[in-house]
């Protein structure tokens, strides 16, 4: 059942019970003062009847006996009004008189007043006869049996048929009757026209999202009501901000695929070049088959670090976490440091700004990032130029740093290095091994440890990039720079002329350089 008719169902149901309460509380009012008006009616004419009975004469007539009951009855005619009937009982409920003359009441009746007045002094009751509504009401007359001498004061009796009430309040259910019909049948109509206003937007931005998800035009978007800052627009701006992030994902994952299956042809397409040498084998000179064997090893190393780089991206994508230790960075730093010696040829590295820094991390990861970044400085730095790998603490953060004289990057690729697939120099990258993915995976590394990444870039004069990584609860601010009462180590790296580039360190007494 959707929604349009759940809510017009609500508004029919509660439309219908408020006019229900509504005719119920109408009709009770009407009827208790239709009943009010003919009790006053019963009670002044009795009343009356009383007071003159008790004085003895009705109408300066003198009162006659209570054997006299045709004399009685004629008496009793001036009470009664149209309608109604009057009586004079007995204590033991035998009529004394009644009019009209010729009328009769029956036992259950003369019962039912002697009833009401034995408890008070007078009293209302309404019953049915021959199908008709009546009103009683009856009275003791104390001072006509004193008068009369009776062991029982006489009882009072006068009888008013209700039908004219009834008959309004019969009229007042048809009208009440009919109104709430009408009323309900209109109000479920604007009931149902009130739940579809709201609910059209939403029906034609589910239409239009259902084309969308057919047809995978994540490029269409839901169209928002013109003036409308409500819930609904809301959900609409959002469904768009959805299938924007969405077309992005989209485009991203098939630039991806595209550019993957670009840098996978390359390497297979040199695998299988020299796979057609090897059946050659023979009659290929030493020279040549040591050419094959290692242009065999290079594109399958080549292969070996895309399809990780894709890997380890797909990991990230599937929300892969860093496994967090307490880690000693300025250790993995060098660690990372001695791997890269014999990749120094040719260049001057040597380690920059260092002291201890402990944080926690996940050290394979730290130890990729810094891979990550030192090979891309050894990638665009030419022979003889300076790379440079520095730790410190700033403040409540970690400070990595990997800086080189090289090349740099034009500005217009700044903002682009970290997509993936991206390499900011196409023409010269051709010829390198890189495929574009090592910055995207040290974004991914940095952002998983909640740290962020910078760079510093001019093209020409070399880049350094920044790593900003949080400290472990405890160490923030506990390290300083070297100063009076610290010790300095030192660490050698070899350069390109088979020298040594020193940089100080500081250590601590419990890890001597």
């Amino acid at each position: 059942m959707s929604i349009r008719i759940r809510l017009t169902l609500w508004y029919g149901v509660l439309l219908a019970a408020s006019l229900v309460l509504f005719d119920l509380l109408i009709y009770g009012l009407m009827s208790d003062h239709l009943y009010s008006m003919v009790d006053a009616d019963l009670r002044q004419q009795a009343r009356q009847a009383a007071l003159l009975l008790g004085r003895g004469t009705v109408h300066a007539q003198p009162l006659p006996g209570p054997t006299d009951a045709q004399a009685l009855g004629a008496l009793l005619e001036f009470f009664r009004a149209p309608g109604s009937r009057v009586a004079i009982l007995r204590g033991d409920g035998q009529l004394l008189a009644h009019s009209p003359v010729g009328s009769t009441i029956p036992a259950a009746i003369r019962e039912h007043a002697l009833r009401l007045t034995r408890a008070d002094f007078q009293g209302l009751a309404s019953h049915r006869e021959g199908g008709a509504s009546w009103r009683l009401y009856a009275q003791r007359l104390d001072a006509l049996g004193a008068r009369w001498g009776l062991p029982d004061p006489p009882v009072l009796l006068m009888d008013a048929r209700a039908e004219a009430v009834g008959f309004t309040l019969s009229r007042l259910l048809l009208y009440l009757g009919t109104g709430t019909v009408l009323i309900l049948g209109l109000g479920t109509w604007v009931g149902w026209r009130l739940a579809s206003a709201p609910l059209r937007p939403i029906a034609e931005a589910t239409g239009a999202a259902r084309a969308i998800a057919l047809s995978r035009s994540f490029t269409r978007r839901l169209a928002a009501p013109a003036v409308r800052s409500d819930e609904v627009g809301e959900l609409i701006a959002t469904l768009n901000e959805m299938l924007e992030s969405l077309q992005q994902s989209y485009e991203s994952q098939k630039q991806f695929v595209a550019n993957a299956s670009h840098e996978l042809r390359a390497p297979l397409t040199t695998l299988k070049g020299n796979l057609a040498l090897l059946d050659q084998w023979d009659r290929l000179e030493p020279g040549e088959r040591s050419a094959v064997l290692a242009d065999l090893r290079s594109e399958t190393e080549r292969m070996i670090r895309l399809v990780s780089g894709m890997l380890a991206l797909a990991r990230a994508d599937a929300g892969q976490v860093a496994r967090l230790r307490p880690v000693d960075v300025d250790q993995v730093v060098l660690e990372v440091a001695r791997s890269f010696r014999l990749r120094a040829e040719g260049h001057r590295f040597r380690l920059g700004p260092f002291e201890p820094v402990h944080l926690e991390a996940d050290p394979d990861l730290i130890k990729q990032l810094l891979v990550i970044l030192l090979d891309n400085a050894f990638c665009y730095t030419p022979a003889g130029g300076r790379v440079e790998l520095g730790v410190t603490r700033d403040g409540d953060e970690a400070v990595l740093e990997v800086a080189d004289t090289g090349i740099g990057i034009a500005p217009g690729d700044l903002p682009h290095i970290f997509d993936r697939f991206y390499r900011a120099d196409r023409a010269r990258t051709r010829s390198s091994e890189s495929a574009g993915l090592g910055l995207a995976i040290a974004r991914w590394i940095v952002e998983s440890h909640g740290g962020r990444i910078e760079v510093d870039s001019r093209a020409g004069a070399g880049s350094r990039f920044t790593v900003r990584l949080p400290l472990r609860r405890g160490e923030a601010g506990a390290g300083s720079p070297a100063g009076p009462g610290r010790q300095v180590a030192t660490m050698a790296v070899p350069d390109a002329e088979g020298g040594q580039d020193r940089s100080s360190r500081p250590a601590s007494p419990s890890r001597p350089g």
